[in-house]
């Protein structure tokens, strides 16, 4: 009976949070990818916070801060998705699932504000990825160096973690790199870097030279080109 009525507690909890979240418009189509969440009755129980142990959360988004700014600003935000605020608050946990794409690829939005909340997003998950849920970061990471190859160093300085730029290296290599190989040419690892690197160089206005030798570093890590 107990757990009974802990199962209808946590669904209630769940909905009511996820009920505030935000529309995303994509391709001229408007797509409420928490309401999903909520139909998939899998995800409504409250998962313990222990896979959150090293994100140094308290859950008070007035003392938690994320890149450097209060985690507040981007919460209270009304445009923020309700589906990343469920992960800053551990209610959900990136799995193999068909949800974790839709917060992985938030981090490619074109909402300056809030690129940097969904950014933290992508990045905790690669770096708690392990097994099948590796399969899934590699193409929003991959994706993100190439638009934003500022940021990307912005958050490795941020963050000073050998551990977490290796896990971005990895996680691109694993899965992030298929594409270059399933075509008609196969592209050998230099010209895969070769790629890589214009891409990224293309979308880095300005960068000093400084910024262009880390891309060059990253793109030569990622393919294991020395």
């Amino acid at each position: 009976m107990k757990m009974r009525i802990y199962s209808c507690l946590s669904l209630f909890v769940t909905v009511l949070f996820l009920g505030n979240s935000c529309q995303t418009k994509r391709e001229g189509k408007v797509y409420r990818v928490e309401e999903r969440l909520v139909r998939d009755t899998v995800y409504l129980s409250m998962p313990r916070r222990d896979w959150q142990k090293d994100f140094g959360l308290s859950h008070n988004p007035n003392e938690d801060t994320i890149l450097g700014n209060p985690a507040s600003m981007y919460l209270n935000n009304v445009h923020c998705s309700g589906l990343a605020k469920a992960f800053y608050y551990g209610q959900y946990k990136p799995t193999d699932d068909f949800i974790t794409p839709e917060l992985l690829n938030l981090a490619l939005t074109e909402q300056d504000s809030l690129r940097p909340f969904y950014l933290w997003c992508l990045s905790k998950t690669i770096l708690i990825s392990d097994g099948a849920l590796g399969e899934y970061i590699g193409s929003p990471a991959r994706a993100f160096i190439e638009q934003y190859p500022k940021a990307f160093f912005e958050l490795m300085d941020k963050e000073n973690s050998p551990q977490l730029y290796n896990k971005w290296v990895s996680g691109i290599r694993y899965s992030g790199l298929l594409d270059f190989y399933y075509t008609d040419k196969r592209f050998s690892r230099s010209e895969i870097q070769q790629i890589l690197e214009k891409e990224m160089l293309k979308n880095c206005v300005s960068c000093s030279a400084q910024i262009k030798q880390r891309i060059s570093r990253l793109t030569k890590d990622i393919v294991a080109v020395e």
